[in-house]
């Protein structure tokens, strides 16, 4: 593909070899770097802070986020899947207004965009979703117990995930659901005959990218959110529920959607056809989409083309 001639552009956002927090962009964003943009372009650093010369670059960007500006064409690009597009908004102004923006979320939802983000909407599209873990893991599912698994934080102060209560009063030995941690939530995954995954901040959550990279079918709320890539239903199984929140979607009768989760795993445990067929789909669907190399891959084709 053919690019302007002039090559040099900026970039803003965390980047590191090691990074110990819970997001991956730091040290996704150095090798997209270093094996991806530096083929096509010369590339700065920049360092922000309040002291900069250029007005424009007083910026807070999200750790979980990387832009690329184009200074020659004044064009800039950013990747997020930073949950509150309002404060992305604010946080990342005075570049919205400088430049000749695109913003790719992996929190895109219509209904949300349309209550919180403050710009012109039309730049503003679909991206991917985080890989993690970093590593590309192997098919490991190994199912021991017929068994619903869940671990996973919940916010009773948010109605955060608040189905989950009432999946815990369930006296049932297979519906295995709690809101926590376990150290061995990783085996206890794989060895599950279905795990459940649940909305997170916004309707995308880790887990999906977990259980998708290891195998594990999966049932969980409907998405509402949408990706550059369709997710297709048979990559996990859905159960249609009403919410009241167009932002959290949280459900309207969480005691209800509890009930059609638990009805959902009862008429699907003992189908292993279909639960190997969704095991081997949503592996695949990871491979195809959600490696390292393949987000690096979609993220550079998107700037090259903005910056045609």
């Amino acid at each position: 593909m053919q690019l302007n001639s002039n090559m040099r552009v900026h970039i803003v956002g965390q980047i590191a070899e090691v990074y110990r927090g819970a997001e991956w962009f730091p040290i996704f964003n150095l090798f997209f770097i270093e094996n991806y943009l530096s083929k096509h372009f010369d590339i700065e650093i920049k360092i922000l802070d309040n002291t900069s010369s250029e007005p424009c670059y007083n910026v807070t960007p999200p750790y979980n986020s990387i832009t690329i500006i184009h200074p020659g064409l004044s064009k800039a690009i950013i990747f997020s899947t930073f949950y509150d597009t309002r404060q992305l908004y604010n946080q990342m102004k005075s570049i919205i207004e400088n430049f000749d923006t695109v913003i790719y979320s992996g929190h895109y939802s219509l209904d949300c965009l349309n209550l919180e983000w403050p710009g012109d909407i039309n730049i503003i599209k679909p991206w991917l979703f985080r890989p993690l873990p970093w590593e590309i893991p192997e098919y490991n599912y190994n199912p021991k117990y017929n068994r619903l698994y869940f671990r996973g934080l919940t916010l009773d102060t948010h109605q955060w995930r608040s189905e989950v209560k009432h999946l815990e009063q369930i006296n049932h030995e297979e519906i295995d659901v709690k809101g926590g941690y376990s150290k061995n939530y990783e085996q206890e995954c794989r060895e599950s005959k279905i795990c459940l995954s649940l909305q997170g901040i916004r309707d995308m959550c880790n887990r999906d990218i977990e259980l998708w990279s290891r195998g594990i079918p999966s049932i969980r709320p409907r998405f509402s959110s949408k990706l550059a890539v369709d997710i297709p239903d048979n990559i996990y199984i859905p159960v249609d529920f009403e919410y009241n929140n167009n932002i959290t979607k949280s459900p309207t009768d969480p005691k209800k959607l509890a009930q059609d989760i638990t009805a959902t795993y009862f008429n699907n445990r003992d189908n292993n056809s279909l639960l190997k067929e969704i095991s081997l789909n949503s592996r695949e669907f990871y491979l195809q989409n959600f490696t390292p190399s393949k987000i690096a891959n979609f993220t550079l084709e998107k700037i090259i083309k903005h910056f045609n």
